[in-house]
């Protein structure tokens, strides 16, 4: 049975990156056509993979990290690396929980189109409307768990830090 090392960069991992690229390559591509053949069709779709592009990409980020684990005993470079990378994590689901909201927009969007007539794409944006509000039923509560953990772990690595600068006598900012 194989397994994968503590430092190994999974292959779902991987694939989850090289299909948020996909999209955004896909939707950059259907953001030109709509562009060019002046099709709402293709311009819906573009916003699409767009908007999921970096939420897949934030997924394969967050998806199996588990923070550092950080004692009294931690080197400060591994503490500041683990806060580094902690903050890193908060940014990335700020982007996320974002484009969740800008897509749940969308949606709102959308329906306004439809309804004062002036889109006629009724089963899309019934589509389009029920993937966002499952995928945003999902991906708002799993991104606070690790916005709380990624809190977590950057408190205790700041505060450790500042203990071991205090105890050495480098000077605590």
């Amino acid at each position: 049975m194989h397994t994968e090392s503590a430092n190994a960069f999974p292959r779902w991992r991987i694939a989850m990156l090289g299909f948020a690229v996909g999209a955004m390559s896909a939707g950059s591509y259907l953001a030109f056509m709509a562009w060019k053949r002046d099709s709402l069709t293709f311009a819906m779709w573009a916003v699409v993979l767009l908007l999921a592009s970096p939420a897949v990409a934030t997924a394969a980020w967050l998806a199996g990290r588990t923070p550092t684990p950080c004692d009294a005993g931690t080197p400060p470079h591994l503490l500041s690396d683990a806060e580094h990378r902690a903050d890193l994590s908060l940014r990335l689901i700020r982007a996320a929980r974002a484009h969740a909201f800008v897509a749940l927009s969308y949606a709102v969007v959308l329906w306004v189109c439809q309804l004062s007539g002036m889109i006629s794409a009724r089963g899309f944006v019934w589509f389009y409307t029920l993937i966002s509000v499952a995928a945003a039923t999902v991906c708002l509560p799993w991104l606070a768990g690790h916005e709380g953990r990624a809190h977590e772990q950057r408190q205790n690595c700041r505060r450790l830090l500042k203990d071991f600068k205090t105890a050495t006598g480098w000077s605590v900012e």
